[in-house]
């Protein structure tokens, strides 16, 4: 029996921060404590183990909260995601589900426990007594197996966390001012506690991408298979050996192998995994003081850029301070003034070409693509040549910004227009101007839409040779692109690829067999002209 000591405010609270309800009287981060042993409740996530989330409803928590608090666990182990069975609240007359052969997170009303025995197999988190209850076949699982560094640095950071937030006390009174400055703590330390395991799982994920393998011909049985998609066993080699059993175990559960197959190609979550990778990179980067690494730039209602919030001038009655005054006995709009309602030959050409790619990320940059954009733009313009060349790949990726349109608005050049917006590609990387992301991005969907899966292949060996490393979002368009494009029927098979590789290792013996003989005859004809010369030295000699 593990206790976890005032456990529940802490799950209720990050509950909160992740679904964004409001559950009045079940948030108090004063008495927040322990909140490492938020660690081994992740730890049997990770693992796939049957769990169940107990309390006694109507009488401590409601119905709702207990859905908040499984929804707040579930959530902390992004990038992944709980694959099997969920039930956040399972009424007593489906006790059968209990016993399915297989993991399940399920949360039930305490009273269960009144009527039936529990399975053998399953560990219990009990929000009543504020504790963890992990079944016999399980006790082997410790922390102890997770990886020694990321772990120890979660924990000290939820013991500073736990430190901080006893600390802090504020009561409850009706001051207005008080209650949004213990609210404004609260959310602080809810995002802090996410961001914590948010740098646990990129410390123990970074470096991945390198292990991707992306498709690069037809596709064949077993092409989608997580073998083929990524690189196992290389993976694990990379790790430390002291961790190998929780890379194993980790890397044979469906959420692992959910998260390769999302990665690997277009799905609903690709503006979060790119945002995952970027947190890898970034724990990657400064792996000294992984600590002070702020993965998430948290918006505060102050500073938004999409929320302002104009407070009207203040003034009192009867009391004009020399401003005119204005009396209106009747109001009536003025049409003129209106925005006019006739639609323009640009909205009309927009309705028309809406349907071709409806709520595609085409055309638009991912925030972390926005902020690099705005940082080189920075750092080129300090000098006048890195600025030249900053302005002009600007217009490449304004062309290829606009690439769709021109595409849609001349039917029966598609393929044309596609094979010159390569060659603009690849005469911008003979020229060493580095073109932004989006403009690949761009070219890869157009290629899936228009079947030029050769086009794409040789696209992605460009973008690798220029030295762009594809986000989630440009590897998913291009991975989708080749399996799911029509290749051309003349395309290269298996069997014609081995056969060219046998005749190139034969022209390659050929080449090197000719420049043997010719450089031994030139040899031969060395040592005949040195013979000779020692010959004339010594008739001088004579002489």
């Amino acid at each position: 029996m593990i206790y976890l000591e005032k456990l529940q405010p802490l799950l209720k609270s990050v509950a909160k921060g992740m679904m964004g309800q409001e559950t009045d009287g079940l948030v108090d981060m004063e008495r927040m404590c322990f909140l490492h042993l938020l660690i081994p409740l992740q730890q049997f996530f990770l693992f796939r183990r049957k769990i169940f989330i107990s309390a006694r409803l109507f009488s401590i928590l409601l119905p709702a909260t207990l859905t908040a608090v499984a929804e707040a666990v579930v959530t902390l182990l992004f990038p992944f995601k709980w694959q099997c069975p969920y039930i956040p609240l399972c009424p007593l007359g489906l006790a059968e589900v209990l016993h399915a052969p297989l993991p399940y997170l399920i949360g039930v009303d305490s009273r269960f426990f009144d009527l039936y025995d529990p399975p053998n197999d399953v560990t219990c988190v009990d929000l009543d007594t504020n504790s963890i209850s992990v079944c016999e076949s399980q006790k082997h699982l410790t922390t102890k197996i997770l990886p020694k560094r990321p772990a120890r640095i979660l924990k000290q950071t939820l013991k500073h966390l736990e430190e901080v937030s006893q600390c802090h006390n504020v009561d409850s009174t009706n001051s207005l001012d008080r209650d949004f400055k213990r609210k404004k703590r609260e959310q602080n330390l809810e995002q802090r506690i996410q961001e914590a395991f948010l740098r646990f799982m990129s410390s123990i994920l970074k470096g991945y991408r390198d292990y991707l393998v992306p498709m690069s011909k037809a596709p064949t049985i077993g092409a989608t298979d997580p073998n083929a998609l990524f690189q196992l066993s290389a993976f694990l080699r990379s790790r430390d050996k002291a961790h190998n059993k929780f890379f194993q175990l980790l890397m044979k559960t469906q959420m692992f192998i959910r998260f390769i197959e999302e990665r690997s190609f277009v799905s609903d979550g690709d503006q979060g995994l790119a945002f995952f990778d970027d947190c890898t990179e970034k724990v990657g980067a400064y792996e000294d003081t992984p600590t002070e690494i702020r993965l998430v730039e948290w918006d505060s209602g102050h500073s938004s850029e999409r929320t302002k919030f104009i407070l009207p001038p203040e003034c009192q009655p009867g009391a004009t301070n020399g401003l005119q005054t204005f009396t209106y006995s009747t109001f009536m709009l003025n049409p003129t003034l209106l925005k006019h309602s006739k639609k323009t030959h640009l909205s009309n050409f927009a309705q028309v070409h809406a349907h071709v790619t409806p709520g595609s990320p085409m055309a638009r940059r991912t925030k972390h693509e926005i902020k690099t954009a705005q940082k080189i733009a920075r750092k080129s313009a300090l000098n006048p040549e890195s600025w030249a060349k900053h302005l002009l790949a600007t217009c490449y990726s304004i062309y290829f910004i606009i690439l769709p349109s021109v595409v849609t608005d001349n039917p029966g050049k598609e393929h044309s227009i596609l094979r010159a917006a390569y060659d603009l590609l690849a005469k911008a990387s003979k020229y060493k101007i580095h073109c932004d992301e989006v403009c690949y991005r761009v070219m890869m969907q157009l290629c899936g839409i228009h079947n030029l899966p050769v086009l794409a292949v040789r696209l992605h060996y460009l973008m690798k040779r220029s030295g762009v490393q594809a986000n989630a979002l440009t590897y998913g368009f291009y991975n989708r692109c080749v399996l799911e494009a029509q290749w051309p029927s003349d395309s290269t098979t298996l069997s014609q690829l081995r056969w060219n590789r046998l005749k190139n290792v034969v022209f390659g013996a050929a080449q090197f067999r000719k420049a043997g003989k010719k450089f031994s005859s030139r040899k031969k004809l060395s040592v005949s002209c040195e013979n000779n010369l020692s010959t004339l030295e010594t008739v001088d000699d004579c002489v």
